[in-house]
C-alpha cells in the first residue's frame, strides 16, 4: 500500500489507489499530469494552494476539495474552480468553527453554474445536477 504514496515538494502528495488518484497540496509539480481524480486543498498558503500546480494535475473529471474559510477568498477560489473546470467543486471549512454557512452561498454565486457542487449537511445544499 505504501508504494502508493509518493511525497513531492513540501506537503504536496499523490496517493494512487482502486479509488483513483489523489493530491493533496500540489506544489512545485515538475510533471503535468492531468491524472487527478480528487485534489484536496488544506488551506489557503501559496505552497498548499497553488492554482499553477493544481492546473497541471487537474483532469477533465477531477473533484476538487478546496477549504473557504476565510471571508475575502471566495473570488479568488471561485477563480481557480471557474479556471480548472472540475467535474464537481467542495467548499469545505463553512459553518463550523470558523466560516459561516453564507460564505458557501457567496463562493457557490461566484462558480460557474455548469459545474456540479457539493455542500456537507450542516449548509443543507446538495449537489447541483448539471
Amino acid at each position: 500500500m505504501i508504494e502508493n504514496i509518493e511525497v513531492f515538494t513540501q506537503n504536496s502528495i499523490r496517493v494512487r489507489g482502486c479509488a483513483g488518484t489523489i493530491y493533496v497540496d500540489p506544489f512545485q509539480m515538475k510533471e503535468e499530469p492531468y491524472d487527478a481524480d480528487f485534489i484536496l486543498i488544506t488551506h489557503e498558503h501559496y505552497d498548499h494552494f497553488s492554482r499553477d500546480d493544481i492546473a497541471k494535475v487537474a483532469g477533465d473529471h477531477t473533484v476538487l476539495v478546496v477549504p473557504e474559510k476565510m471571508r475575502g477568498k471566495a473570488d479568488e477560489a471561485a477563480d481557480l474552480v471557474n479556471a480548472i473546470r472540475p467535474e464537481v467543486a467542495i467548499p469545505t471549512h463553512y459553518g463550523s468553527i470558523v466560516g459561516r454557512p453564507e460564505d458557501a452561498d457567496v463562493f457557490s454565486k461566484m462558480v460557474d453554474p455548469l459545474i456540479s457542487f457539493l455542500y456537507n449537511s450542516k449548509c443543507r445544499r446538495q449537489i447541483s445536477q448539471t
